[in-house]
């Protein structure tokens, strides 16, 4: 009985000639791989950007709640404020309650410090805590520089209405940045700004009563 069969494979020549085109695929996917991950990453830096400048703005509204100090106690924020005063700069906003008095002071008071940080610091009665980091949530760095910081520590907070001295209506405008890598030797200051960071812009009011 005859058999036939076809065992032709591949020349070494053949091989030789798709070995580059083989190499560059590879490198192409690596590439396409990379781009992915680092589009991924920053992607979700600027979501967490802005969820905690909302979360941020919300502890504004409604006060800070901690329950060393605040448990069983009505929240100071703006919405329920009896008053509220700007600092010159307007980067700090002090909230005076209802229950305040001079014997028995009850205020909270936002400010953003040096960092571009939001912070805030509020005395209940006999009770009170300081400088306690609102924004961002965790003081990383990167080379030195905070991952997110607000751009515009002046004129953040702005009277948008008064009534007989009193703020009646407050504006409040937040910038912040988030930073995705370090600046590079090569990058000028404006390569750096636009390749390795970005920034949101965050404009509400609210009614004081």
């Amino acid at each position: 009985m005859k058999c036939l069969s076809n065992q032709k494979g591949y020349s070494l020549a053949e091989l030789v000639v798709s070995l580059p085109l083989s190499l560059l695929v590879f490198v192409i996917l690596i590439i396409g791989v990379l781009n992915f991950l680092k589009t991924y990453e920053e992607t979700k830096l600027f979501t967490q950007l802005q969820d905690e400048l909302f979360m941020a703005i919300e502890i504004m509204r409604h006060g800070y709640a901690t329950s060393s100090v605040t448990e069983g106690e009505g929240l100071i924020g703006l919405i329920s404020a009896k008053q509220v005063t700007l600092d010159l700069t307007q980067s700090a906003v002090l909230i005076r309650s209802v229950q305040d008095t001079p014997a028995l002071p009850y205020y909270s008071k936002f400010y953003i410090d040096q960092q571009g940080y939001l912070r805030v610091s509020g005395n209940y009665g006999t009770k009170s805590y300081n400088n306690v980091l609102i924004f961002p949530t965790g003081d990383k760095k990167i080379n030195g520089k905070p991952r997110f910081k607000i751009l515009n520590p002046v004129m953040t907070f702005y009277p948008i209405k008064s009534y007989e001295g009193r703020v009646s209506l407050l504006g409040i405008n937040m910038e912040a940045q988030v930073r995705f890598r370090e600046k590079r030797t090569e990058q000028s200051t404006a390569d750096d700004i636009r390749m390795n960071t970005k920034k949101i812009k965050f404009e509400t009011s609210v009614f004081i009563n």
